[in-house]
């Protein structure tokens, strides 16, 4: 299946209202991992709400489109698109779009959950053979 963000309907019920969540896990189907991406139309929106996943789940921010201030442990950081913040469990984290049309994609799970595949282990075991 391919499809845009843009194409995948907003949340009707967001547990904030202000943020334009795209729930792309239950959109596409999939069962094996959490992920779920927030736009912002405009500097100054929210993408991240204020959170610390006290569940247990670490999450990979990327910053698809546009740019974002992030707040972690209320340090301030600044993520152009292209680049990824990798967030542990229990740790406050935040996230406002810095430019218009911002889109931040997340995933998530729970650390050891997903085994490494043999294929990603063969790789990298020739990687560093090399």
């Amino acid at each position: 299946m391919i499809v845009a963000l843009d194409e995948i309907p907003r949340a009707a019920q967001p547990c904030d209202p202000s943020l334009d969540w795209r729930p792309v896990r239950d959109h596409l189907g999939i069962s094996s991992f959490g992920v779920n991406a927030f736009l912002g139309a405009s500097a100054g929106d929210r993408v991240v709400e204020l959170h610390d996943e006290t569940g247990g789940h670490e999450e990979l921010y990327v910053v698809v489109r546009g740019a974002a201030r992030f707040v972690i442990d209320g340090e301030e950081r600044q993520v152009p698109g292209g680049s990824m913040v990798l967030v542990a469990p229990g740790t406050r984290r935040e996230a406002f779009a810095s430019a218009p049309n911002t889109a931040v994609l997340v995933m998530g799970g729970e650390p050891g959950s997903h085994p490494v595949s043999e294929w990603e282990a063969r790789q990298l075991d020739l990687g560093r053979r090399a």
